[in-house]
């Protein structure tokens, strides 16, 4: 049973990675494009909010790496030293 919960776990954390980096650019272009078409403002807004929604999607996607390499090296802390392979010394 062990072995699915970690499989589920994994999948998880790729569902909402995705999901977090896909929403903030579509929601940002989609209001700039409300915003756009109900004050009749040009073009620039909707550009603006893509490469807004793509920041926000890069500081995510680092901000997951980031807690991934925490969680790994504390997965890696408990282990015993000569059973892991990682460390070549």
């Amino acid at each position: 049973m062990k072995p699915y919960i970690k499989i589920l776990r994994e999948l998880t954390w790729l569902t909402q990675l995705g999901i977090s980096l896909v929403i903030p650019p579509l929601v940002l272009v989609w209001l700039c494009n409300f915003l756009q078409r109900r004050f009749s403002i040009g073009i620039w807004l909707s550009v603006v909010g893509l490469i807004v929604g793509l920041i926000t999607a890069g500081c995510t996607a680092y901000q997951f790496y980031l807690h991934t390499k925490k969680r790994l090296e504390q997965s890696d802390e408990g282990m015993p030293r000569g059973t892991s392979f990682r460390n070549h010394e």
